[in-house]
């Protein structure tokens, strides 16, 4: 789950061609790189990774599961720029103020300055939301 807070105007979408692996085991709000004119996700937690994907998904969460557009293109659409967020996709209890990195399923986790790729920053710590209809534990998020 992935709700941008930011001015959609202000950022930057564009779909991209993305592999099995991603279209098959990701969903909205899972952070990905660029590889070869292609998504996927980074080699080892921490290593640079450029926006999570704004696809909507399923509304029940299943995993892998996009609109029907991705089927027939196999691409995803990638957002990325300085955004404010919420998301369901974290690991951890980060504080705020934490640092975040990426981990190799996507999700974003506690990293440490000077030595990960830091994509953002917590503002607030996880709390409960409803969205579309369902109760989803999230933080939010600040992009560097």
């Amino acid at each position: 789950m992935l709700r941008v807070l930011t001015n959609l105007n202000l950022l930057n979408r564009q779909d991209f061609e993305a592999p099995a692996n991603v279209v098959n085991s990701g969903v909205t709000g899972t952070w990905v790189k660029m590889e070869t004119e292609a998504l996927d996700f980074v080699s080892s937690a921490g290593d640079f990774a450029v926006g999570p994907i704004w696809t909507e998904s399923y509304r029940d969460g299943s995993i892998g599961k996009w609109t029907p557009e991705v089927a027939v293109t196999d691409q995803l659409t990638l957002i990325w720029g300085k955004m404010r967020a919420l998301t369901d996709q974290f690991n951890g209890t980060p504080a705020v103020g934490t640092p975040l990195r990426v981990r190799t399923d996507g999700k974003l986790e506690q990293g440490t300055a000077n030595s990960n790729y830091i994509v953002a920053y917590c503002t607030k710590a996880s709390h409960s939301i409803q969205h579309l209809g369902t109760s989803h534990t999230v933080i939010e998020f600040m992009t560097v």
